[in-house]
């Protein structure tokens, strides 16, 4: 009679493939919804040390990357006013320009890829004076501390949902 071999019977072994076949599934959507708690925690901070006008600019988003496929999030200000058509220029815009300044009185460590022009605007109208707006650098005050707050944030989430690993 010929050796068949050894079997081995696990109990519940569909149960555990099936969970193994899950498993990147639940760390993708918990990782995702730690740093959506992240995000949270650490725009909520941001607000509350941006000028009251430009609060409303501070979000995340949670993107994926084409190439790698990996997850990231962002943080800030974002313009939230792309409409075509816009007769007004965006908060983001003002907000830009109160953090760097405008003029002569541009910030000297900012890059800004356009330089000064001229004593004219864009639309053919004199400027009411070529001082400009002094920069009050709020973007970098509202944004120190962010990445603790983000990873005890975010850590502490992980930890807490475990259990849904498994």
């Amino acid at each position: 009679m010929a050796d068949r071999g050894i079997y081995l019977e696990i109990e519940n072994y569909n149960e555990y493939m099936r969970r193994l076949d899950q498993a990147p599934e639940k760390l993708l959507k918990v990782s995702k919804d730690a740093m959506k708690a992240g995000g949270k925690r650490v725009c909520k901070i941001i607000r509350s040390r941006a000028p009251a006008r430009f609060k409303r600019l501070v979000t995340y988003k949670i993107s994926t990357g084409q190439i790698t496929k990996d997850n990231y999030i962002l943080m800030g200000f974002f313009n939230k006013d792309r409409k075509k058509g816009l007769k007004e220029i965006p908060d983001w815009f003002k907000a830009y320009w109160k953090n760097y300044g405008t003029l002569k009185h541009r910030d000297p460590a900012h890059h800004f890829r356009e330089p000064v022009k001229p004593g004219t605007t864009v639309a053919g109208k004199r400027r009411r004076n070529n001082e400009g707006q002094k920069p009050e650098h709020f973007f970098e005050q509202s944004i120190q501390g962010w990445d603790r707050e983000y990873f005890e944030t975010f850590m502490r989430h992980i930890k807490e949902n475990e259990d849904k690993l498994l």
